[in-house]
């Protein structure tokens, strides 16, 4: 507003006031006239202000802020099915796995295989020196001759009563460990070749042809990773919630791009007393064989479904004290929309109550809004490769 329109009443009641003063001293009734003229003075005054604060009143409500349209991005509400996860860690575990070790002392012959090769159920790994088992064999087998003609001869002389029954027995038990006596030598034969008793993959292998070994002692790996499993551990308290055959969801660290399905196989027969939870395992396909055994691996549990229910990206949700809100937005301004909150699954939480199916929420860039800010609404940022 102009200062001069403002200053104009101010100078007519200085007027006044003069001229009241210089009537007083001039005229026979000039008192009366003083004291008419003052309440005058005083409700021209008062209509005068009454009159300045209206005007600044309407100028204030029609005074608009010019604020810039704020970027978000917003979600429209919708009714749908609102599923309950709980999350747990777990590792990646072969489904078959070994540490392939010699059951007999020898050097190494030949090894048949590479390090990080495939093989199937029955192919030859690694023959070991069999030259001494191989005489034991003949040498047992020997014996074994000597002790069967050791029976035939006992066996006659019995019949025509020339030997006990006692001296018959022994030469008999003789000739059933002669038998054994190969059969082992055999047995301690076959030993120097090994097989691989499953299908899998071959770990790395740090030996060489010539190198001694004795039993017991770690070779190489061989693991099953197709299917792969996963061991981890729930609360005690979802056992219930807990089926043979449910399906999880599971992301992998080093394969933050892939999500994997499984299905629960096994739940353990024993809860742990000490952490009060329960080990669980699930299988899945890795047919491909990018995954290890040993990974990390995040786990997620369905624990429970909400059918025709709001739900709307967890982060969309703010706080002040015990109050949450949102912030929806109306013809191009942000609004706020209190809201009651239900169940939360680490993404989505469902609305109970504030919220009506076509709102739209905004869920990122809220932080920089306030209430009736304009703003502008933009596709979500897409990460690039």
């Amino acid at each position: 507003m102009n200062t001069r329109i403002l200053l104009w009443p101010i100078t007519i009641i200085i007027r006044l006031i003069n001229k009241l003063i210089a009537h007083f001293f001039n005229h026979p009734n000039g008192g009366l006239h003083l004291i008419i003229g003052i309440q005058s003075i005083i409700i021209l005054g008062m209509g005068t202000w009454i009159a300045l604060e209206i005007v600044q009143r309407n100028q204030a409500a029609s005074f608009k802020p010019n604020f810039p349209k704020i970027a978000v991005e917003a979600v429209q509400v919708k009714v749908g099915t609102f599923e309950q996860f709980v999350t747990a860690v777990g590792t990646l575990r072969s489904n078959h796995s070994i540490v392939v070790k010699p059951e007999i002392d020898a050097k190494v012959k030949e090894i048949f295989v590479k390090s990080g090769q495939a093989v199937k159920k029955g192919d030859k790994l690694l023959s070991l020196d069999d030259s001494l088992y191989t005489a034991r064999v003949k040498e047992a087998e020997a014996k074994l001759v000597y002790a069967k003609s050791h029976y035939k001869r006992a066996s006659a002389l019995f019949e025509k009563g020339a030997i006990a029954a006692k001296d018959k027995e022994e030469s008999y038990a003789n000739l059933v460990k002669s038998e054994a006596d190969v059969e082992f030598a055999k047995a301690q034969l076959a030993k120097t070749q090994l097989y691989a008793p499953f299908e899998g993959v071959v770990g790395i292998i740090d030996l060489s042809p010539g190198k001694y070994v004795k039993p017991g002692d770690d070779l190489f790996t061989l693991d099953d990773t197709d299917p792969i499993k996963v061991d981890f551990k729930v609360p005690e308290i979802l056992l219930s919630k807990l089926k043979i055959k449910d399906e999880i969801l599971i992301d992998v660290d080093g394969f933050p791009e892939n999500k994997y399905g499984a299905k629960l196989d096994a739940i353990d027969t024993n809860i742990d007393p000490l952490g009060h939870s329960i080990r669980i395992q699930a299988s899945f396909e890795n047919v491909g064989g990018e995954l290890r055994p040993g990974l990390f691996a995040r786990v997620k549990l369905r624990t429970a479904v909400h059918n025709d229910t709001i739900m709307i990206p967890e982060s969309a949700v703010e706080s002040r004290g015990k109050q949450e809100y949102v912030y929806i937005v109306e013809k191009g301004v942000a609004k706020m929309a209190p809201v009651k909150t239900g169940f939360r699954n680490g993404e989505d939480v469902q609305i109970v109550k504030g919220l009506f199916e076509g709102d739209q929420v905004i869920y990122a860039g809220q932080m920089k809004v306030q209430p009736n800010y304009p703003v502008t609404v933009v596709s979500p940022r897409v990460k690039k490769d």
